[in-house]
């Protein structure tokens, strides 16, 4: 079987024990390994090898089509079980482990969408990863970065990864309360630590409020359907989704500051989803919808975000200085970069919106960040 090896693999202790052991797998020859199977796990399927009398590698078996492949792990030291980054302090008492043969082990390996032909390096979240070469680039790349992509193209497991090389105070901002905990959840998920680094994950919401909390609530996708069923007469022929995505994801998205109406009306064909033609109504019911917010007491946190920059500017903001002095930062402000694209065969309106919700990271900083409102196929390799 191929071997494959997880980034953060250190062998170097063990090298010669190391290679023999590799060489071995290779030849499907579990025996000579010394392989025995982890029992009594509440998450993955994992095996053990001998290196020599108190060291043991962790390696996990993936298949993808009919090849099957061994991803070594981490070497457990001293029979140190409970040490391991990948086995969240599980049990182990290593003679009472059953030794498995190849094929049985073989034919229970976890499934996964895709491998590599030849890269032998794979990441780990959650689970094992497989990076093709568009997000091999990306992951090689120094940010700042745009990462555009279709949902399940991977924007999220090579954020994260990407993070996991970073040192001091680390942002990771995303659209809602969920998507920041599930991030974190997939962060930590196999027990990674960083000296030196502090990660926090917040909800876009979370992190406009750590300058100031907004008056009012929150418009609602409910709350503007209902105002855009009342003006509906004058924009009849305006598609009340389509409105909501463009005032939001293209008027709203500058790190400026929101487009004048003749910066919109001059906006490309793929840089807006309506015709130049249309843009002028488009404008009107842009102010329109501004002046209805204010009066219903309502905020949109894409226009806030544009009224709230000059608060996260150190030297404009005395109280934006104090929280830097309190809390020494590296954060890298977000800035005009290279964009690279993954593979979607999404409609042109969803490439659009991907393209421009990115202002959500227009309008914050942190290292990374990642939006999920993207449309398209699941990539192959996520």
């Amino acid at each position: 079987m191929r071997v494959l090896e997880y980034s953060g693999l250190d062998a170097s202790r063990v090298e010669t024990a190391y290679r023999r052991v590799v060489a071995a797998l290779e030849r499907d020859d579990f025996r000579a390994a010394d392989v025995k199977k982890l029992i009594n796990l509440h998450h993955g399927k994992f095996y053990r090898a001998r290196l020599d009398h108190s060291n043991r590698l962790l390696f996990a078996l993936v298949r993808h089509g009919g090849e099957v492949c061994a991803i070594m792990l981490e070497v457990i030291e001293q029979h140190a079980y409970d040490r391991s980054r990948f086995l969240r302090g599980a049990a182990i008492d290593d003679d009472k482990l059953p030794v498995i043969a190849t094929s049985p082990a073989v034919e229970d390996a976890e499934p996964v969408r895709y491998l590599h032909a030849r890269r032998r390096e794979m990441l780990y979240l959650d689970k094992p990863l497989s990076l093709d070469d568009a997000q091999q680039a990306i992951y090689e790349s120094a940010p700042p970065l745009v990462v555009i992509g279709g949902a399940g193209s991977g924007k999220t497991a090579l954020t994260l990864e990407k993070m996991k090389h970073a040192d001091g105070d680390v942002l990771y901002v995303t659209h809602s309360g969920y998507l920041a905990q599930n991030a974190r959840d997939l962060y930590y998920a196999s027990g990674f630590e960083r000296d030196g680094q502090d990660a926090m994950f917040l909800s876009y919401r979370e992190f406009l409020e750590t300058l100031r909390v907004p008056v009012g609530r929150e418009a609602s996708w409910r709350d503007y359907a209902a105002w855009f069923a009342r003006v509906r007469q004058v924009y009849r022929d305006i598609d009340a989704h389509q409105a909501f995505e463009e005032m939001r994801g293209v008027i709203a998205a500058e790190a400026g500051g929101c487009l004048t109406r003749e910066a919109y009306r001059a906006l490309g064909v793929r840089q807006s989803i309506f015709p130049e033609s249309e843009r002028d109504r488009l404008y009107d019911l842009f102010e329109r919808y501004r002046n209805w917010l204010s009066e219903a007491r309502l905020f949109d946190l894409s226009l806030v975000a544009q009224d709230w920059l000059r608060l996260a500017d150190p030297s404009a903001n005395p109280a934006a200085q104090h929280m830097k002095t309190r809390r020494p930062s590296r954060r890298q402000y977000i800035a005009p970069s290279p964009r690279w694209t993954l593979p979607s065969n999404a409609s042109s309106r969803a490439t659009t919106r991907e393209c421009n919700s990115t202002h959500y990271g227009a309008a914050s900083f942190g290292k990374f960040h990642d939006d999920h409102k993207a449309d398209g196929p699941p990539h192959p390799s996520i």
